[in-house]
């Protein structure tokens, strides 16, 4: 008898052993086979250790710009300031609103981080100034350098709405915006903090409204195509060997964000919704 039940002890630790083996080895491929995906909407399990992969930089701005990725793409701060992050905690994200109200040129700079990505994403939190419902700003500037400078623009803008697109130095643009949806959220001026996700993705060199998704606070925004002329002939790098990343600012430092930002992470692929909702949670 006693033999009986210890082998059946055994045999029920061995099965459950064996499950949480099994999780854990479907769990690690799935994410794996996520490094360079284009698949939207895939359920996984997305895990501390997944969710780094791909990333290029990482800023928790705890007392400072460093990359806390290991990667070295250390931020220059220009007249930005540390404030609380959304936690309480102090000097842990950055403002670009000095003490008189104005937001001037402050940003943060990236100046080694250049590479010709065609997929990637960037993600944060942000937190825009109860009075600023007339005033946009710029939370991420890479250069578009195909047809000379330009701009690949996050952006808040003045309406409240939010803007993800590439702009040639022409002025001619393309991307998604919410400013005509309907249903679009138009109080981002509440001085609450806010996540974003936006991503691109694309295998060819023609630019269009349908490589852009913008994420705030964990759900895929419905959009309108800002579209004022296809570049057929530009792709869309986080930057390039020419202009740096700004952080919180245009890369004209002519539209500072007017408020905070925190937790920014650049990645060289597009984050599922599944790490996009992981993102929300994440400390």
């Amino acid at each position: 008898m006693k033999r009986i039940l210890f082998a059946a002890i055994i045999g029920l630790v061995f099965t459950s052993c064996q499950k949480q083996i099994d999780v854990t080895s479907s769990s690690t491929s799935t994410t794996n086979n996520n490094t360079n995906n284009t698949n939207f909407g895939v359920s996984t399990a997305v895990t501390s250790e997944s969710i780094k992969q791909g990333l290029l930089a990482y800023y928790t701005f705890s007392g400072n710009a460093v990359d806390a990725s290991g990667n070295a793409n250390d931020g220059i701060v220009h007249g930005a300031s540390l404030v609380a992050d959304r936690f309480g905690n102090p000097s842990s994200a950055y403002s670009f609103v000095d003490a008189s109200g104005s937001t001037l040129n402050n940003n943060i700079t990236i100046n080694t981080l250049h590479s010709s990505l065609t997929t990637y994403s960037i993600s944060g939190w942000f937190k825009k100034a109860t009075n600023s419902v007339n005033i946009g700003g710029s939370i991420f500037a890479g250069d578009h350098p195909a047809s000379g400078p330009g701009d690949l623009n996050f952006a808040i803008a003045t309406s409240n709405s939010a803007e993800w697109n590439a702009k040639n130095q022409t002025n001619i643009s393309v991307g998604i915006t919410t400013e005509t949806v309907s249903n679009k959220s138009t109080n981002y001026s509440d001085g609450v903090w806010h996540s974003f996700v936006v991503t691109f993705n694309s295998n060819t060199t023609a630019l269009a409204p349908t490589n852009f998704q913008m994420y705030i606070d964990g759900v895929l925004l419905p959009t309108q195509s800002l579209y004022q002329s296809q570049l057929t002939t530009d792709s869309a790098p986080v930057t390039s060997s020419v202009l740096p990343i700004i952080l919180g600012n245009s890369q004209g430092l002519n539209n500072a964000f007017p408020g905070a930002i925190d937790d920014i992470r650049i990645y060289n692929r597009v984050l599922t919704q599944s790490e996009v909702t992981y993102l929300l949670s994440a400390k």
